[in-house]
Order: C-alpha cells, then structure tokens, then sequence
C-alpha cells in the first residue's frame, strides 16, 4: 500500500477531487451518478486520510487549497 500511495500526485488528486465535486453539484446529474461519483469521492477521501494517517504525509501535502 505504501509504494502505491507513494505514486500519487496529491496537486493533481486535489484537482480532480474539485472537479468530481462540482460534477456531482450539478442539477443535470441524475441521482444515481450522483450516488455513483459520491461512491468515488469517498474513495479518494479515504486515500487521502490514510496517506496522512498511516503513512507520514502531511495534511498540507495532501489537503493543502488548490493554487490556481
């Protein structure tokens, strides 16, 4: 787990994180894309949790505010 956490662009997971949630904002998005995407969003919420948690990333690696 730690070599695949290891691989991942938090700047880009950040991003595409935002765009998921405006995504599933969207009134154009049916419920179940919503409940789907949601699903996903949980996903990259856990891998971001855990790579602080259990493997010594720091919250601003991994949360830190999308720069623009």
């Amino acid at each position: 787990m730690k070599q695949f956490i290891d691989k991942i662009d938090f700047k880009s997971l950040r991003k595409q994180k935002t765009t998921l949630i405006n995504v599933i904002a969207k009134s154009t998005t049916t419920k179940t894309q919503k409940d789907n995407l949601t699903g996903i969003l949980l996903l990259i919420d856990l891998i971001q949790d855990t790579a602080v948690d259990k493997y010594g990333f720091t919250e601003d690696e991994v949360f830190n505010q999308i720069q623009s």
